[in-house]
């Protein structure tokens, strides 16, 4: 079947917003990974979306995660020939190459829309360099109960040297296997600098990673990042109440956040597509049982299973 070039005459290349937030924290996309259909010319795309001459990819003696072939080149590595039917073409930005492409990302990502692509996961991070945040106090909050978070599991990693110096610290929010993952760590001691320096990081994946790309097309990559951050993540200064909640929030955490909204990762609806349409064929499937149901207690079945199915509380009259 011949291949259908991506369209991207339509899409706007022109100014890239700046990705800084109104509150002075350097935001950046980290890490993009993303699946485009099989009827995309993957040459094409690689040539206007990413700047990379498909010539210039070297082959991998093996494929990888049920693809039979793999490519890299300049920290981009591709993945083609789907084992099954269906598995378009999978293509992954390290965090050199988000790096070296920050101010077209914003275009990339658009790009991966238009054709009708699905980002499997995304990574945003934020960098501290004024010391705000502080590794130290994070982890305290952990251990003294004054975190809020609606990402499960907390955990805390600490690295010494034999002569007992911190060569990595970090505090983990949640699970990498979940939709949103969230890491704060000591970037300063990671690449061994003498500054302050603190990077919170959100993981994203799939239906997460696109509403998220989504609303950075519409907004502000800092805002975004951190509206998610105060959705998901709180630190508290303890309170009288019973509930961590009612805590008033710790100072140094809102300063962070600079008086962003919440944002929720709500429900992408076009992400949703393939999974609403399996759903569709699977009820189609059933139209046989379903025709016997109502011929056998009426029409008056139908609003019922309805009602049934948006409350689950009503009774069926199945009598």
């Amino acid at each position: 079947m011949k291949q259908e070039p991506c369209n991207l005459t339509d899409l706007s290349k022109g100014t890239i917003t700046t990705c800084i937030t109104h509150a002075g924290n350097p935001t950046t996309i980290d890490y993009l990974s993303f699946t485009i259909p099989e009827n995309i010319d993957l040459e094409a795309f690689l040539e206007c979306s990413l700047d990379l001459s498909y010539q210039e990819l070297i082959k991998a003696d093996s494929g990888r995660n049920g693809y039979l072939e793999r490519y890299h080149s300049d920290n981009v590595t591709v993945l083609t020939r789907g084992g099954a039917q269906g598995m378009g073409h999978n293509i992954t930005l390290s965090g050199k190459a988000c790096i070296d492409r920050q101010e077209d990302l914003k275009s990339l990502v658009s790009d991966v829309f238009a054709c009708k692509g699905r980002f499997t996961r995304c990574d945003l991070a934020i960098d501290d360099f004024d010391g705000v945040l502080s590794i130290g106090t994070i982890q305290r909050s952990i251990a003294d109960g004054l975190v809020v978070s609606r990402l499960g599991k907390l955990r805390e990693f600490n690295d010494r040297d034999k002569n007992g110096n911190f060569t990595g610290r970090a505090a983990y929010f949640g699970s990498r296997k979940s939709g949103t993952f969230i890491r704060i760590y000591d970037k300063a001691l990671q690449q061994r600098e003498a500054r302050h320096w603190v990077r919170v990081e959100l993981e994203l994946k799939k239906a997460a990673a696109n509403y998220a790309l989504s609303q950075v097309l519409e907004g502000d990559l800092g805002k975004v990042t951190k509206g998610i951050l105060r959705d998901r993540l709180s630190f508290r200064l303890k309170g009288e109440q019973k509930a961590r909640s009612r805590w008033p929030v710790a100072p140094w955490w809102d300063v962070f956040l600079g008086g962003v909204e919440r944002l929720k990762l709500g429900a992408n609806r076009t992400d949703d597509t393939e999974a609403q349409q399996k759903r569709i064929e699977w009820f189609v499937s059933q139209s046989k049982t379903f025709a016997e149901v109502v011929d056998l207690y009426g029409p008056t079945i139908i609003p019922a299973m309805y009602h049934h199915g948006k409350t689950m509380q009503a009774p069926l009259p199945l009598h």
